[in-house]
């Protein structure tokens, strides 16, 4: 199909780009009959074709609309190509039941589509495993829409809504226990902001209690690599906890 139209005959608020687009996706084509000719589309048969073709001229047209759908299209295109190409992104922007995702719960996703880590150091046998990997990932995906992307974002914000309720009810209670922000109010960073969770966590105690005995190292002290690959909201409750084990038992 060939368009003839008339540049100036855009509407201001339009551009060339976004006419094409809204002409791709709705079959109409906007122009201003002030500013230029009207615009005719032709069939490789060089027969006028049938478009919808509308005149702005005094007419109010909400062009942002249009551009607001064209970014949510392109959006959800992007999502759906890192879906296809990565369960990780999949499963930690979509397919977790929990928010953040835990590397516990990705791990056991990606195993249960089939995915392992490549054990071998031949080069040959790792390029052929790789394949086979990249196969089980197409195959694993193949099923995933943008209607489902949208359904499980719906479930993640509400999950996210949660996790943001809880961290910034915990740092309110923890504010003159630990340094969780600097001096103009704003979040240090992330490692500061475990590093100092952490600092506490054994300035209260050398030994983890029993119901943090998971934490505990072979020497029965925390362990510091495990308590600093746990997740933010986790350690600000264990840090609550153990504040109030110990008030409870220096009886104040």
């Amino acid at each position: 199909m060939k368009l003839v139209y008339d540049v100036k005959a855009v509407p201001q608020d339009l551009g060339i780009a976004n006419m094409i687009k809204i002409f791709e996706q709705h079959r109409v084509v906007f122009w201003n009959s002030d500013n230029g000719i009207k615009p005719k589309f032709f069939s490789n048969t060089d027969e006028e074709a049938k478009v919808a073709i509308v005149d702005t001229t005094g007419v109010e047209i909400d062009f942002e609309q249009y551009q607001r759908e064209f970014d949510q299209q392109m959006f959800w295109d992007k999502e759906l190509h890192n879906c296809k190409n990565s369960p990780v992104y999949y499963f930690t922007h979509y397919g977790t039941t929990v928010y953040p995702a835990t590397n516990k719960g990705t791990s056991l996703y990606l195993k249960s589509i089939g995915l392992t880590d490549i054990k071998v150091t031949d080069s040959a046998k790792a390029s052929a495993a790789w394949e086979k990997q990249k196969g089980k990932v197409k195959e694993a995906m193949a099923g995933i829409k943008v209607d489902h992307l949208i359904e499980r974002k719906a479930a993640l914000d509400i999950l996210k809504s949660d996790y943001e309720g809880r961290i910034i009810k915990l740092e309110q209670d923890l504010k003159n226990d630990v340094i969780l922000f600097d001096g103009t109010g704003a979040p240090l960073p992330v490692k500061k902001r475990l590093s100092n969770i952490v600092g506490k966590l054994k300035f209260l105690s050398t030994v983890p209690p029993e119901q943090f005995k998971t934490y505990r190292n072979r020497k029965r002290r925390w362990d510091t690599a495990m308590l600093l690959n746990t997740n933010y909201d986790v350690l600000l409750g264990m840090l609550k906890t153990m504040y109030e084990l110990h008030e409870a038992t220096s009886g104040k």
